[in-house]
């Protein structure tokens, strides 16, 4: 009597071992994980845009988790650079105006143009 194979009736439905091992580690049990065909996948990515995002120092891996999870076009995708560690840390400081006066250096010919609108000779 021949014993019965898990992996040969999973490679018979298209499911390489490793898949098949990797399902069985992952808590499916032996007759889904041998049965259920693996998903091909959704998304054809354009040659073209992943040259451009290796281009732009975008890895190929980072590239497509933005269009497949995050829902990016893949112009956006290949050409938004990538934040750095710690960028997204690093709070938005906008310009202080009222701090510039400090800075201005008046000249005694300024001062005295501002004051009297005169140009000192």
């Amino acid at each position: 009597m021949q014993k019965f194979s898990y992996v040969k009736r999973a490679k018979a439905h298209g499911i390489t071992e490793q898949a098949y091992k990797f399902r069985i580690r992952t808590g499916w049990n032996k007759e889904k994980a041998s049965s259920v065909p693996m998903q091909k996948p959704g998304i054809t990515y354009d040659e073209e845009m992943k040259k451009i995002a290796k281009r732009n120092g975008i890895p190929y891996p980072t590239f497509a988790k933005r269009v497949r999870n995050l829902g990016w076009t893949q112009e956006e995708a290949a050409t938004i650079p990538v934040m750095r560690p710690g960028e997204y840390l690093k709070p938005y400081k906008a310009p202080n105006y009222w701090s510039l006066q400090d800075k201005i250096f008046f000249t005694p010919g300024l001062a005295h143009y501002i004051k009297t609108g005169e140009k000192r000779s």
